[in-house]
């Protein structure tokens, strides 16, 4: 197998020379395929942010025998079809939810030439079926901890501040909104910070302006600009990170990325009970009300919620390894090469 992996990402080099990206999904599933790749021999490359026509023209294009589309915002289905008319094959990663309208839209253009998909979840993996060929193999590959293992600490005692943080896209803080007037309400007793870590913070403040009255001395929300080395820092002085979702819109879809992380970087989650996130709930509160779980934190013994987050550790380790997802990637790619026809 040649591959050549398709991403219309923002990817770039970490000071350790790895690849990083972004967004989550190129991070946590493309570049740990790429990697994988190429820990395992098969010859790679990454096509980033190019136009379809000038893709087809390259040589990488020539050259490959298996195309992987990512996440993309440029319509790459003459690609695929190009390809497709070459004897190549035509794989795609699916982590949202193609029959909704919007910027996926283009990937869906892709995949209906798809001879393998790549989904985030069970659910995303069912409802491709109704996206890809009748033929199309479809494989259900989670995302790995990217978060180093950290020592659990739930210490949610004292008079300071509670430190609670909710990360991600500014896409997704509309499920955080509605619960931030009842969590506000909690800070009578004792004062909270709500950080947010995301890109777009302009989006993040209009959304939360309203949502609740904010007072410095007792309910402060505090914005920041996503980077890995922000989030890190934001996990490390959290006390409790908030993973809201809603179940009738297309959080049901979801990774459980956030969730993992939280999990990997010793702190408590309190999350929404999406399906994906309901396998952890022995290593974290699920709760429909984000103020519930705070609530339950506080009532809680230190010890008794860092022995639930460590018992999720053991599990990441086992499971959600980068070093294990990659080893999915792999096999699945693999198998992929395998049903291929030989000439």
């Amino acid at each position: 197998m040649k591959l050549l992996i398709i991403t219309d990402d923002a990817v770039g080099t970490r000071r350790d020379g790895r690849l990083t990206a972004q967004l989550a999904t190129t991070r946590l599933r493309l570049l740990i395929a790429y990697g994988a790749a190429q820990s395992a021999g098969v010859t790679t490359w990454l096509a980033v942010r190019h136009k379809p026509a000038d893709l087809i023209g390259s040589e990488v294009f020539r050259e490959a025998d298996t195309l992987l589309f990512g996440k993309t915002f440029e319509d790459h289905s003459a690609t695929a079809l190009e390809a497709k008319r070459a004897g190549k094959r035509v794989l795609a990663d699916i982590a949202d939810d193609l029959g909704s309208t919007g910027d996926f839209d283009v990937l869906r253009r892709v995949v209906a030439y798809a001879d393998g998909v790549f989904c985030s979840s069970a659910r995303l993996s069912e409802l491709a079926a109704a996206w890809v060929p009748e033929h199309c193999c479809r494989f259900c590959i989670e995302e790995p901890a990217e978060e180093a293992i950290r020592p659990p600490r739930a210490q949610l005692g004292g008079d300071g501040f509670l430190e609670l943080l909710w990360f991600g896209t500014s896409r997704n803080i509309v499920y955080l909104v509605p619960h931030l007037s009842e969590i506000a309400a909690l800070a009578e007793d004792r004062p909270f910070r709500v950080s947010l870590v995301c890109h777009e913070n302009t989006v993040a403040r209009q959304l939360c302006a309203a949502a609740a009255e904010q007072n410095e001395g007792l309910f402060d929300i505090r914005f920041q600009e996503w980077n890995p080395q922000v989030q890190a820092a934001a996990l490390d002085a959290a006390h409790i990170v908030l993973i809201p979702g809603d179940l009738a819109k297309d959080s049901a879809l979801k990774s459980p990325n956030r969730l993992i992380n939280t999990i990997a970087a010793g702190r408590l989650a309190v999350a929404s009970p999406i399906p994906s996130y309901l396998p952890f709930a022995d290593f974290a509160l699920i709760r429909d009300r984000m103020a519930d779980g705070i609530r339950d934190a506080l009532a809680e013994p230190a010890a008794a919620l860092e022995a639930r987050i460590g018992a999720g550790q053991k599990v990441l380790a086992e499971r959600y390894s980068q070093a294990e997802i990659g080893r999915q990637w792999i096999a699945a790619l693999r198998e992929i090469d395998a049903a291929r026809p030989r000439l």
